[in-house]
């Protein structure tokens, strides 16, 4: 299925051999040690802020008896994601550095098993777990006037009055389909468009439960028209730099091939000449 849409959108066409080297390719690319760090400040401080809260939500039953067993699954969702990161970050970690330590490099040859699957898993749970924040939100809509607000106000929409959805998850829902390829370098484009698609039918499931198509009516293809010219690009150009690569090695590999030739040609010379020479020094000897 990801071949044909890589021939019916770029026109290229991948064997299953093809195919695997281009997902190697990506997830030998090395992230630099604060992209790292960039990235343990955006995913994990946000889930254990996430993580936190919802707790504390639970504990001091603030959350509305229908909605338990809603909250109880996205906090499910969020503590899977939280540990996905946390082996997605070291994985980037022993990648940045294996190459300075034997024992690391074992380390990370380990910890390499499955490396795409999982960061694949990673996005897609992450953006699983703020569409489900974002829906609950709504769900439950105004917050209460209570002791610790600060805390209650996970599962409640803040700008209820003047109705409008969360911003803040709405953010997230939008910026994680791009920044989780640009921040794991192994995410491969199924993935990527499964959580466009899934971001895409939480927003709009929220403006259509919040009955505000009319302040969003632009919203929707500029939303969809945007993700779709930014995901097709940055996956063409990763493919492009692929195949250049391929290409790359194609001629590294001819280079040689010639140089190996020429430099029988010339040993064939050499000794066709030295052939000659000795041939007329017996005769001059004679």
């Amino acid at each position: 299925m990801v071949k044909y849409l890589y021939k019916l959108l770029f026109n290229v066409s991948l064997s299953e051999e093809l195919y695997n080297k281009y997902n190697e390719f990506n997830d030998h690319k090395v992230n630099t040690i604060s992209t790292i760090l960039c990235s343990l400040l955006l995913w994990i401080c946000t889930y254990v802020y996430v993580i936190q809260k919802a707790s504390i939500n639970l504990y001091y039953n603030t959350v509305p008896e229908d909605y338990k067993g809603f909250v109880y699954i996205n906090l499910f969702l969020f503590i899977i994601t939280f540990i996905l990161s946390l082996k997605i970050c070291l994985m980037n970690y022993l990648k940045a550095r294996h190459e300075e330590s034997m024992d690391t490099y074992t380390l990370y040859v380990k910890c390499k098993v499955y490396s795409c699957f999982f960061q694949d898993l990673n996005l897609i749970f992450a953006i699983l777990s703020y569409s489900t924040l974002l829906i609950l939100k709504v769900m439950i809509g105004k917050c209460q006037d209570m002791d610790l607000m600060d805390y209650k106000s996970l599962y409640c929409n803040t700008l209820y009055d003047s109705k409008d959805m969360p911003s803040n998850v709405v953010l997230a829902l939008i910026v994680s389909p791009l920044a989780y390829p640009c921040l794991s370098s192994g995410t491969r484009f199924w993935a990527v468009l499964t959580s466009y698609v899934l971001s895409a039918i939480s927003i709009f499931y929220t403006i259509n439960y919040m009955d505000i198509w009319t302040d969003y009516s632009l919203f929707a293809p500029y939303f969809s028209l945007s993700f779709c010219l930014i995901i097709y690009e940055t996956e063409r150009q990763k493919l492009q730099l692929f195949l250049s690569n391929c290409d790359l090695q194609i001629q590294i590999v001819e280079n040689r091939r010639l140089e190996k030739e020429t430099r029988t040609s010339e040993m064939r010379y050499m000794i066709y000449n030295l052939g000659n020479t000795i041939k007329d020094v017996s005769l001059y000897s004679t």
